[in-house]
Order: structure tokens, then C-alpha cells, then sequence
């Protein structure tokens, strides 16, 4: 049991180490000094509906689209696969089961990665006819929807949810410790039965402000215009930084959960 522990343990820390690569910032300030400038070059009024329309996209993706995407997850299969990946771990192989659930959780990343980078390839899987900022939307939190069931989380539940916009705001954000910090926070509650502070509409609209800042240092950055707002590099870098810390953040979920099982 000692042993077992101090491989779950060791995994742990390797995790923390890694999110804190991640989430260090490589050049700080530079992305709000790329924003100053592309909001004053962008109008007002095209900023704020910007982020608005980011914010209706995860309403409307909270409110309607599940379903759609639950249909593109197959939320039942992906869950026995999960577990058969998961098996070693029952009888004590550690690093052997979190190599499956890893590998798993990478293929999904990787497959949505390639349908978003493809042009209207999100719009052919969703099957819906949504402007892009959904469809947007829909594949980032299918992303996250997917590495959380390859860890064996859920993603129904609104409390997950809101945990899942904290993990988006620090994956989106210039510098995401404190967003990041928050989201520990969040599974940690969740992880003993408590509800977590804050509420959806909150985060829903921090998330999107987080959006918004991102594409506006994209489009100053390329001289680009505002209209057109969601395209192929830009998704592929977000969805690749938002996969990576979502697999982080629920293997720590995880481990911590295993090492409790195994601490009590």
C-alpha cells in the first residue's frame, strides 16, 4: 500500500510540475499589450459583441447542444473504454493504467483538433446549422467533455460545468494561475461533496471575456479584420493548449481521488 501510494504520488507531483510549465508566462504582459492595441484598433461596439456572442455560444451549447455532442462522444462507449484503459490500476500497475487513460485522452484531443482545423469540418460533425462561434464553442467544450469521461469524471452536472469554464479561463488566459488555482478549488469542493462559489452566468462570462481577449491578440498579431472571427489556426492552437491542461487538471482530479482511497 506504502509503495502504491508513492507512485500515485509521485504521478501527482509530475502533473502539478507540468501545469506549471504550462501555465507559466513566457512573456508577461506582452498578450495584454497586444489586446490594448487591438482594442484600439478594433470599434467599441465590435468588441463587446464579440465577447457577447461568445457568451450566447456557451448558452446555447449549455442549453441545446449537449445532446448534439453527447451524440458525437457516444458518452456510454467512451466510458467502457475509459475503464478497460483504467484496469491496471485496480490491481496496483500505476503507470501502466495512467499510460492507457493518457493515450485515450490524447487520441481525443488529436481527432478534434484535426476536424476543427479542417474548413466547416466542426459544422459536418455537429450536424446542426449554428453561426461559428457556437460550433466554436460546441467542439472546445467536446474536448474537455471527452477528457473528462476518459478520466472518469462526468461532465453533466452544472457544479462540472462551471469547473470546466475555470479550467477554459485558464487555458485562454495571458497568465492562468489564478484561474487555474480557482479551478483546484472548485475540484477540490466538488471532490468532498460541496458546492463550489460562483455560479454559471458568471463564468460563462469570464470565459468568453477570455475568448475574446485571445482572438483580438490573434487578429492584431496578423492584421487581420474582426469580421470572420473564428478560423482555422486560431482554433487549432486553442483547442491543443485547452486539451493539454484538461488532461492535467483531471489526471491530478484523479490521483488525488485515488490517493484518498488509498490514504483512508
Amino acid at each position: 500500500m506504502d509503495r502504491r501510494r508513492r507512485l500515485l504520488q509521485k504521478q501527482l507531483d509530475a502533473a502539478v510540475r507540468e501545469e506549471t510549465r504550462l501555465l507559466s508566462p513566457k512573456a508577461p504582459g506582452r498578450l495584454e499589450q497586444t489586446v490594448r492595441k487591438a482594442e484600439e484598433r478594433f470599434p467599441p461596439g465590435a468588441v463587446s459583441a464579440l465577447q457577447k456572442a461568445f457568451g450566447l455560444g456557451f448558452e446555447k451549447v449549455f442549453a441545446s447542444g449537449t445532446g448534439v455532442i453527447e451524440w458525437t462522444i457516444q458518452p456510454e462507449k467512451s466510458r467502457k473504454a475509459a475503464q478497460h484503459a483504467a484496469a491496471p490500476l485496480k490491481t496496483g500497475r500505476v503507470r501502466s493504467g495512467l499510460r492507457g487513460i493518457e493515450r485515450q485522452a490524447r487520441r481525443r484531443v488529436r481527432g478534434n483538433r484535426a476536424l476543427t482545423a479542417a474548413e466547416g469540418a466542426a459544422l459536418g460533425l455537429l450536424g446542426i446549422g449554428l453561426p461559428d462561434i457556437p460550433i466554436f464553442v460546441g467542439m472546445l467544450l467536446k474536448t474537455v467533455y471527452e477528457v473528462a469521461v476518459a478520466y472518469g469524471f462526468s461532465y453533466e452536472p452544472e457544479e462540472e460545468r462551471l469547473y470546466i469554464l475555470q479550467l477554459l479561463c485558464a487555458a485562454l488566459a495571458g497568465d492562468g494561475r489564478m484561474y487555474s488555482a480557482q479551478a483546484d478549488r472548485t475540484a477540490f469542493r466538488l471532490g468532498n461533496g460541496k458546492s463550489p462559489d460562483g455560479d454559471l452566468d458568471t463564468w460563462i462570462a469570464a470565459a468568453s471575456q477570455q475568448l475574446c481577449l485571445r482572438l483580438l491578440a490573434v487578429k492584431a498579431v496578423q492584421g487581420l479584420p474582426l469580421v470572420g472571427v473564428v478560423g482555422g489556426g486560431f482554433n487549432w492552437a486553442v483547442l491543443g493548449r485547452t486539451g493539454r491542461l484538461a488532461r492535467i487538471k483531471y489526471r491530478k482530479r484523479m490521483l488525488s481521488r485515488m490517493l484518498d482511497v488509498v490514504q483512508n
